[in-house]
């Protein structure tokens, strides 16, 4: 049996596997453009993302403000 004939009788010999088959085939196309994509935007802006520049800036977090007893919520005078 060819390999054409055997896809032919596996995926494409009922409605409902053509269906199937592509209701499948979308969803990994889709999945494969996406992370292609992504891929290629990350490689392209590398350094220039949020992502990237964010542990050069140190940013307070709400820990650090309750810690340090500056918070102006409860001052009592």
């Amino acid at each position: 049996m060819s390999l054409t004939k055997t896809i032919y009788n596996i995926f494409f010999r009922r409605s409902a596997t053509i269906a199937l088959t592509t209701v499948v085939g979308v969803f990994a196309y889709e999945r494969i453009i996406n992370k292609s994509a992504e891929y290629i935007y990350e490689r392209r802006n590398q350094g220039k993302l949020w992502k990237h520049v964010q542990p050069s800036f140190k940013l307070p977090t709400d820990d650090d403000e309750e810690a340090s007893g500056s918070g102006k919520e409860g001052d009592e005078s």
